[in-house]
């Protein structure tokens, strides 16, 4: 760890780190050896000194046996901050890159999540990121998302920062195409029981339906409407929410439905109607998808769909719907259903297109919510 030796045996330890990747028990005086890393990053030693430390300990923290000790060696996360802030991208890869390579094991994420989410947090939206110590973070995020104790600290933490961010790189266009799926991945890990009502703003329905609708990432869309379905099973009307709010949130959910209605990919048709069928279970949810514009047409149209699974439970859904239009406008539920067009054998299914006037476009980036595939 000495930064002259260090520099010194630069060609030859970038050969070493590339393969040996031991255990600390191998490691001789290895308390004074993480030590003195750890005082190379935190001192003055210059960016290539502060790289090979960094890098040392990333190639060790690769070691399953290695995770749980580094976690707790004295003033390492606190290195890894100071690494994360350099000005050296190479430096801010390697600190990144360790708080990935800790996070996977289980025991760490308490600590990391408590320690470390800011840091996580600045490297994946910090305007000093590069791409790759950007991918690392969301990563990390990943996995401490994957953890069910981590999912409400993680959603609520500074009243939605991470959620803001996450949504800021699914929707860039700078932002490269993986990020933006792993990114909407997250958003879907954090959904839960607990954790849906503050992810599911107007904002970020507004945004996941748009990104659902896209038609240049076949990757992305099915991941956006999953999400929204995720959410749709866990918000439902509540006649006495006392919060506006509240009352807003359920209305931009049943429009992300709407809008995600009018794709072409079966994938995202899928989570449509199955978002459909959370709601419809409940007559108070029944009552606001009826009342809701465009809703009906949304669903009549799926019930033509080509995919059978599609058609047949978007019917499910049309009819449960049926029962509470026909009591509230005095007539049988055949008669209403009778309304429905039926589907012509000779008529080609038509793209469809839809370009509702109430969806936002937070970000700024084209979404035609056009037919996506």
């Amino acid at each position: 760890g000495d930064p002259e030796c260090l520099l010194l045996a630069n060609d030859v330890i970038y050969k070493l780190l590339g393969v040996a990747k031991v255990p600390l028990s191998m490691v001789k005086n290895k308390d004074e050896f993480i030590s003195s890393l750890v005082s190379n990053i935190n001192g003055a030693s210059g960016k290539y000194v502060m790289h090979l430390s960094l890098k040392s300990i990333a190639s060790l923290s690769e070691h399953i046996e290695n995770k749980q000790p580094l976690l707790g060696a004295e003033g390492l996360l606190g290195a890894v901050q100071v690494g994360s802030r350099h000005m050296d991208q190479f430096v801010r890869e390697e600190a990144a890159k360790i708080l990935l390579n800790l996070a996977w094991e289980p025991k760490n994420k308490s600590k990391i999540l408590q320690s470390s989410i800011g840091t996580i947090l600045a490297l994946v939206g910090g305007p000093s990121g590069s791409n790759t110590s950007q991918s690392y973070a969301l990563q990390t995020l990943a996995c401490l998302a994957t953890d069910a104790s981590s999912k409400i600290h993680l959603a609520n933490h500074e009243n939605g920062a991470i959620i803001s961010t996450l949504m800021h790189v699914a929707s860039s266009e700078m932002s490269q195409a993986s990020m933006c799926i792993n990114a909407t991945k997250i958003i879907g890990y954090l959904t839960c029981r607990a954790t849906a009502w503050n992810i599911g703003s107007v904002s970020v329905l507004t945004t996941l339906s748009s990104l659902a609708c896209r038609s240049d990432d076949l990757n992305l869309a099915p991941l956006a409407a999953k999400a929204i379905y995720k959410m749709a099973t866990y918000i439902h009307y509540r006649p006495k929410m006392m919060k506006q709010e509240f009352k807003a949130i359920h209305t931009a959910m049943l429009q992300a439905i709407v809008t995600i209605s009018y794709g072409s990919s079966t994938e995202v048709l899928k989570f449509a109607v199955k978002a459909y069928s959370e709601q419809a279970p409940f007559r108070r949810d029944r009552i606001q998808m009826i009342g809701h514009k465009g809703l009906l047409s949304a669903l009549s149209m799926l019930t033509h769909d080509n995919n059978n699974y599609v058609s047949e439970s978007a019917k499910e859904v049309l009819v449960a719907v049926a029962c509470d239009v026909a009591e509230a406008r005095d007539t049988s539920v055949e008669k209403l259903l009778r309304c429905v067009p039926l589907k012509s054998n000779n008529k080609v299914q038509q793209p469809r297109c839809y370009s509702p006037t109430s969806v936002m476009d937070e970000f700024h980036f084209d979404a035609d919510f056009q037919c996506c595939s």
